[in-house]
């Protein structure tokens, strides 16, 4: 917790790290550490998750938790420690794909020493409650929402009946999404089922990411014609009495991001401000046979609740 603390300014505790790297109902954590003596100086991990590639389901990886103390930089150790990682990786699995949300700092080492692709940069959207109050014409909503303490088996059967939007889609289920949200010991979430006409037809998520501002983590439908529905759900996060921002990223899909567009949405073009925020997004297809590279960001469905 010492090295995550120097590393992300953030105090955290060791049941943490057990939810984080022990408890993924998809596997434990691949990691490799850098001691100095006693001291803890560096660590590079890659956590499993299940993928559905077109149809099919894979085993793959999230990079996360790059860290180095900064009494140890410029080193090489951040290289090292992932190289390593990797090399372990490639013996267990067939599927062979690893991709990470990543900032400035490790960027550049994953791009020039590790082999990965950067397939472009995630923006983060913006939506004042004040503008979706002009633009957005107060309907009265043709859909139930329903509070949840915990995802059930509604939600599988939603999964099975659900029709794909993307190509790439992380696989979910009530397991995983009662441990993501649910179980984290750090954040608090807010989930909500919808239905029509007793249907289940989708779900959103989502949390307090300041005082004023709500992350939208993550939203789904039963089928694509749904999405022109969107406001329904940003005007039910929006009773909650403090929210004066609802913030998510820029859907990959040209088609889901004009939804979120006519809504009210908007992307800051400022190089700096309380508006301006990118997340790199970056992959390594080790195997060389998934997809072509260009294809990875305008396939993958990526929302904030996808990032470890």
């Amino acid at each position: 917790s010492k090295l995550y603390q120097d590393c992300f300014f953030k105090n955290v505790e060791e049941n943490y790290f057990h939810w984080k790297y022990q408890e993924c109902p998809h596997g434990d954590v691949l990691g490799k550490e850098a001691w100095d003596v006693d001291n803890l100086i560096g660590f590079y991990g890659i956590l499993p998750e299940k993928m559905i590639f077109k149809g099919e389901e894979k085993s793959v990886y999230q990079s996360m938790d790059t860290m180095t103390h900064s009494n140890y930089g410029r080193k090489g150790i951040f290289s090292y420690l992932a190289k390593e990682c990797f090399k372990n990786y490639l013996e267990i699995s067939k599927d062979r794909f690893i991709y990470a949300f990543t900032g400035l700092n490790s960027f550049h080492g994953f791009i020039k020493n590790l082999g990965f692709f950067h397939a472009g940069d995630i923006h983060h959207i913006y939506l004042p409650k004040f503008l979706f109050r002009i633009i957005s014409f107060s309907n009265k909503s043709k859909f139930t929402f329903k509070k949840i303490d915990r995802f059930n088996s509604e939600i599988d059967f939603f999964y099975k009946k659900r029709k794909a939007f993307f190509n790439i889609e992380k696989k979910l289920d009530s397991s995983f999404l009662n441990w993501r949200t649910f179980d984290h010991p750090l954040n608090e979430y807010s989930c909500f089922y919808i239905y029509e006409s007793k249907e289940l037809i989708g779900y959103f998520v989502y949390r307090f990411s300041e005082t004023k501002v709500i992350s939208l983590e993550y939203f789904d439908f039963l089928d694509r014609k749904y999405l022109k529905d969107i406001k329904l759900i940003l005007k039910k996060i929006f009773e909650e009495p403090s929210c004066k921002v609802i913030e998510t990223f820029q859907p990959t899909s040209s088609e889901v991001s004009t939804f979120f567009f006519k809504a009210g949405f908007f992307r800051s073009f400022l190089t700096r401000g309380p508006f301006q925020r990118i997340t790199k997004f970056i992959y390594n297809d080790f195997s060389e046979t998934n997809f072509h590279s260009k294809a990875v960001l305008d396939d993958f469905n990526l929302q904030p609740l996808i990032r470890d």
